[in-house]
């Protein structure tokens, strides 16, 4: 804690308003700290949306893929067994 010296009237004036002073430009920086702070969570969590949408459509692009796959096996397939039963009968 700060101490100030006395005079006759009271505190050091030139002391209090120095005191005063720092501790002003001190609360500042934090603020600013604080602020940008604030700012680069909110870029980071922006970020963070955008990855998980793009990993959500990545999901539904996959899956359906594999349904197209799936149903193209699924064609050729039953083709193949078609040509076999043709070429026994």
């Amino acid at each position: 804690m700060e101490k100030f010296s006395t005079e006759e009237v009271g505190y050091n004036k030139d002391e209090v308003k120095k005191f005063v002073s720092s501790v002003t430009r001190e609360y500042e920086n934090l603020l600013n700290k604080i602020y940008s702070k604030d700012k680069k969570i909110e870029n980071l969590e922006y970020e963070l949306n955008e990855y998980k949408n793009n990993i959500y459509k990545a999901e539904e692009e996959a899956n359906e893929i594999i349904e197209k796959a799936k149903d193209n096996a699924s064609i050729i397939l039953n083709d193949a067994l078609i040509e076999a039963e043709k070429i026994n009968n």
